[in-house]
Formats: C-alpha cells, sequence, structure tokens
C-alpha cells in the first residue's frame, strides 16, 4: 500500500545516483589532472639534475686544469668544447652554456626549453657557482 508520503519520494534515488555519479567523475578528472601535473614536475626535475650534473663535470674539468681556466670560459679548451657539444645535444632547445671566471669565482649557467613549454616563456635554467683557487 503506497501512501502519499512514498509517492513524493519517488525519483530521489535516482537524483542521489545521479549526484554521486557527478561527484566521483570530478574526482576522477582531478587524479588525472594530479596525474598530468606529476609528471610534467619529474620531467623538468630529470632536465634540472642533468644541468646540474653538466655544470658539475665542466667544474671538475676546470679543477683539473686550473692552469688554462680562462680557456674554459671561453669555451676554447678542447675539454670544454667537448662538454659544450653534450650539453647541447642532452638538453632539449639548449642555449649555449655560458662560463664566466671573475678572479677565483666560477659561475656556469646553462639553459634549456623542455617540450611543451608555452612559446614566449622564459627557458629554463640552473646556475652554479664555486670558487676554484689557483695554487
Amino acid at each position: 500500500m503506497r501512501t502519499a508520503f512514498s509517492k513524493q519520494q519517488g525519483g530521489m534515488t535516482m537524483i542521489e545516483v545521479l549526484v554521486s555519479i557527478l561527484i566521483l567523475s570530478l574526482g576522477i578528472l582531478a587524479l588525472v589532472g594530479l596525474q598530468a601535473k606529476s609528471m610534467t614536475q619529474a620531467s623538468d626535475a630529470k632536465y634540472r639534475v642533468e644541468a646540474t650534473t653538466y655544470a658539475d663535470e665542466i667544474i671538475g674539468l676546470m679543477w683539473s686544469d686550473r692552469a688554462n681556466i680562462g680557456t674554459y670560459a671561453a669555451l676554447t679548451a678542447p675539454s670544454a668544447s667537448a662538454w659544450k657539444n653534450r650539453v647541447l645535444a642532452g638538453l632539449p632547445g639548449a642555449g649555449v652554456p655560458t662560463i664566466t671566471a671573475n678572479g677565483t669565482v666560477i659561475t656556469v649557467t646553462l639553459t634549456w626549453s623542455p617540450p611543451g613549454l608555452p612559446a614566449g616563456a622564459p627557458p629554463h635554467s640552473v646556475t652554479v657557482m664555486t670558487m676554484i683557487d689557483n695554487p
């Protein structure tokens, strides 16, 4: 036996199910967006680590060849030229690396444009500074 109250409640279950599906869909879309952002950030971190490794590599070469530090700033040393080519091949959209020697302070700057960087956005960069004393 149906009462007036049960007739008024008819269809409410359908609305509850639709609202639940809507909330679930929004949650899934948020997770997909979070996953995409996470992958972008992981890719950027990978390139940042590679750039830092390249900077550490050239600083190590400069430490072992302290007498010719000036040739590294111009990238004319044979090992610096080979290093520059590895940087240009290893980082996507890499700009020419810069090395400056101001007395004993050495600054290495690497720039690159990761895939998917919007047009007109500034390139990413890493700058490493160290002090190399010449004995």
